[in-house]
């Protein structure tokens, strides 16, 4: 076959220098004539003919090698064979191959929250419940290629996202809220521009807090699941969660301090649980019964500390104070939340990271708005995208949580570097987590047991393989045998091309596709895969001539509206700011002792004072007229106001009409000098 495609393509060169001496006669009058008599003008136009043809005929194969799906001696499936493929396994509904006539109403466009895998592949929604796992080492284009696409395409479910330096935050912010996606970011890079979350605070109840204390004690530095020191610590660890929770105000700054303060000496533990709350004791018994000796009772403090050094970090306590988000926010709304934090500093994250997402795929898992039977409206699905998985920590029984989220209508994208990086993590559990992701995907550049996986994944193929033997008497005999081979070996899955992507699901044959590159326009890729430069050069050919013939005029309609909005919610968003912060510094006011120096001296130290408008009316108010009509109401700690006596107001009457404005100033004096006298009155009785 190999063979065959050289003689054609040998005799296209043929055809291309007959046609340009053809179509050099025809142009130049001397013709062949000029040719042969050395002619200038001739060999000129001869020369561009013979150059536009090599060209052409260079595109041409560069385009036949590059649209080639052939790894081994098995084609791979292509985006258009997949719906006969999905139909003769009888498995559709799975992946949505891309209309050539753009119908808006193909499910490709018609289902919102699908997730773009490839230039001309998406998952549908409902298939992407079931998980995947996206495998691509360092640089291979995790994000460029699915993160981001994802996040631009997506207009439906909610979306949490790790996030580590803010590169995707940063990138689809605009397009999310321009499609009315409330964008959330828990922001450790930078705390004065993130919401907040408090681990402890968000605990319904004991186990709630218990599963916490194990989450952060099977993170953090000397913490895998299985590392013994911290099974020995989580007792002790619990017996300070549940007692912050039964007693205190639910902070881990606390805790922390708690831990400080008592330290590793068994009388100060004794005397710090006694008076503690039944569940903080009961964890405490649990401890001291198994603890051993002082050394043993030091070692498991230092393992502790060790655990839980994020939570003595400033931003950390700082957005650790409260929740400004739940739920709520994803199945109720249309919400995305980014979690940012500092990639060098990952491990000593990870207690907070991992047990934020355990907590927070818990709470969406259990909302009441995906029982049947609620008796309120279906809540919405939600996506995590877990870029760098590995590197956020180890999720208590995620192996479980993977297998039963499904029907509430919950979609998890793993995207790892290997498959050993995962299997640090969770060790034993990690062939289940891979199983339970029916969907995986593979990057070029892969090697080792990742692509021995992919190598077994893809599977094998029969073939036939012909033998011909010859004996002593120079008799010859063919004989004809059944072999199989993988359909990719592991070093073709290394060596794909850069911009190809592979993926399998469920019982479907391996469909390979080009990238979806999210700065790469679907006219853009068909020129830049046809031509034979390097990818720097093909990529601003391509630009430049989608520029020329104005190619790309409604994703430039898109990106300027989307610039736009965001300017508008800019403004909008520095109205309200400013708002605020002249609100704030109103109620920081401190009013002088003249107007109300008994309300000050009564005042908390850490509540703010208050301007002069925002006082009980109850007490004090502008209003005259509502004073003399309305009694004035005092709780019980402040009984003394019934003694008060308020002195009255002489009436003042002037039939004269001409003295009207005198009688005014009159009545404002006379009520100003009233609303004196009453304050006067409570500054005594305070």
């Amino acid at each position: 076959m190999d063979s065959f495609k050289q003689v054609f393509f040998n005799l296209l060169i043929i055809i291309a220098f007959i046609s340009s001496f053809v179509i050099t006669n025809k142009i130049d009058s001397d013709g062949f004539q000029g040719v042969l008599n050395g002619e200038f003008s001739v060999f000129k136009t001869l020369g561009i003919f013979l150059i536009i043809h090599l060209v052409l005929l260079v595109v041409i194969r560069a385009y036949y090698k590059n649209k080639s799906t052939k790894l081994a001696d098995s084609k791979l499936l292509k985006p258009s064979d997949l719906k006969k493929e999905q139909k003769r396994m009888q498995n559709e509904g799975i992946f949505y191959s891309k209309p050539r006539n753009k119908n808006k109403n193909h499910p490709y466009y018609k289902d919102k929250s699908a997730l773009p895998l490839s230039r001309n592949v998406k998952l549908s929604t409902k298939a992407s419940y079931t998980h995947t796992i996206l495998f691509g080492p360092t640089g291979s284009g995790k994000s460029a290629a699915f993160f981001i696409p994802i996040l631009k395409a997506i207009d439906g479910n909610s979306i949490i996202v790790t996030d580590p330096k803010g590169e995707l935050h940063a990138k689809t912010k605009n397009y999310l809220e321009y499609k009315g996606y409330e964008v959330l970011h828990l922001n450790f890079n930078d705390p004065s521009k993130s919401d907040f979350y408090s681990l402890l605070g968000s605990c319904k109840d004991h186990s709630e807090v218990n599963k916490l204390a194990e989450s952060i004690m099977s993170n953090g530095s000397g913490g895998g699941g299985d590392d013994n020191w911290a099974k020995m610590s989580k007792p002790l660890f619990a017996a300070f969660l549940f007692h912050e929770y039964d007693k205190g105000e639910k902070l881990m700054s606390n805790v922390t301090k708690s831990l400080g303060e008592v330290g590793a000496d068994a009388n100060a533990l004794e005397a710090y649980f006694e008076f503690s709350s039944p569940k903080a004791k009961e964890s405490y018994l649990m401890f001291k019964g198994s603890m051993g000796s002082e050394a043993t009772v030091g070692s498991i403090f230092t393992t502790i500390n060790g655990k839980v050094e994020v939570f003595t970090y400033d931003k950390v306590q700082l957005l650790s104070e409260k929740s400004s988000f739940s739920a709520d926010n994803f199945r109720l709304g249309k919400a995305a939340l980014f979690v940012s934090y500092p990639e060098d500093e990952a491990v000593v994250y990870s207690p907070y990271i991992a047990s934020f997402f355990y907590q927070i795929m818990s709470s969406i898992k259990a909302h009441p708005s995906m029982y049947e039977g609620s008796g309120g409206e279906k809540g919405n699905g939600v996506h995590f995208l877990l870029d760098e998985f590995a590197n956020i920590g180890t999720l208590p029984e995620l192996d479980t949580f993977l297998s039963t989220i499904r029907s509430k209508e919950m979609s998890v994208m793993l995207g790892i570097q290997s498959f050993d990086q995962i299997k640090v993590r969770y060790k034993d559990r990690t062939n289940t987590i891979v199983e339970n992701c029916k969907t995986k995907i593979v990057l070029p550049g892969t090697t080792g047991q990742t692509a021995k996986f992919f190598s077994e994944l893809v599977g094998e193929e029969q073939y036939k393989s012909l033998s011909t033997s010859t004996s002593k008497n120079r008799d010859t005999s063919v004989s004809e045998a059944e072999q199989k081979k993988m359909i990719l070996s592991q070093d073709q899955i290394r060596r794909m091309k850069t911009h190809d992507v592979i993926f399998v699901s469920d019982n479907l044959k391996p469909v390979q596709d080009i990238k979806n590159l999210y700065y790469i326009t679907d006219f853009e890729q068909k020129i830049f895969a046809i031509l034979p430069f390097s990818e720097k050069l093909n990529l601003k050919i391509a630009k430049s001539i989608a520029t020329k013939i104005g190619a790309n005029k409604e994703t430039d309609a898109f990106e300027i509206a989307v610039k736009k909005f965001a300017q508008k919610n800019k403004k909008a968003k520095s109205k309200i700011k400013d708002k605020k912060q002249k609100e704030r510094e109103n109620i920081n006011i401190k009013p002088s002792n003249e107007f109300i120096p008994a309300i000050e001296r009564k005042r908390v130290k850490n509540e703010p004072y208050l301007a002069p408008n925002d006082l009980d009316n109850d007490l004090i108010t502008d209003d005259i007229d509502e004073i003399e009509s309305k009694e004035v109401e005092i709780d019980d700690n402040f009984n003394e106001f019934d003694e008060i006596e308020v002195p009255e107001i002489d009436e003042f009457n002037i039939e004269d009409e001409d003295n009207e404005d005198d009688e005014t100033d009159y009545k404002k004096m006379l009520e100003e000098k009233r609303r004196k006298e009453i304050l006067k009155a409570i500054e005594d009785k305070f």
